[in-house]
């Protein structure tokens, strides 16, 4: 079954535990179940670029992302993409990043793993 969109991670999760400034540098591994075929060149997702204490007025992210398969008890990078943006803090944000090529997805299980690091700046003052 071939599949023309696919959403491995409901839009409302919080995938880095503790959001992603209690998170900053810490590597994150994940799997997802692909249940048809489909061709990947990009990947959306929301960020909650929120700083952690508030009251930043601009902020600076990097995420890194690697797609792995396995086999055996191995995993092998298949794909990765990076992204990164500055500018207002305190808000939600679409992100999307380009894959380093179009990768064919099989179904059944894949890997993905990503480390998001982030700095704030301006007043913090109330």
């Amino acid at each position: 079954m071939r599949i023309s969109i696919f959403e491995p991670v409901p839009a409302n999760h919080y995938m880095a535990g503790g959001g992603q400034w209690d998170a900053n540098g810490t590597l994150f591994l994940n799997n997802v179940f692909f249940p048809g075929s489909i061709s990947l060149n990009s990947l959306a997702f929301l960020l909650n670029a929120a700083t952690a204490g508030g009251g930043a007025t601009s902020a600076s992210y990097t995420m890194s992302l690697g797609l792995y398969s396995k086999s055996g008890a191995t995993l092998s990078l298949a794909n990765s993409a990076s992204t990164s943006n500055t500018g207002n803090a305190e808000h939600l944000i679409w992100v999307t990043a380009s894959l380093s090529a179009t990768q064919d997805i099989t179904p059944g299980n894949w890997y993905y793993a990503y480390i998001f690091s982030a700095s704030e700046a301006g007043d913090k003052s109330s």
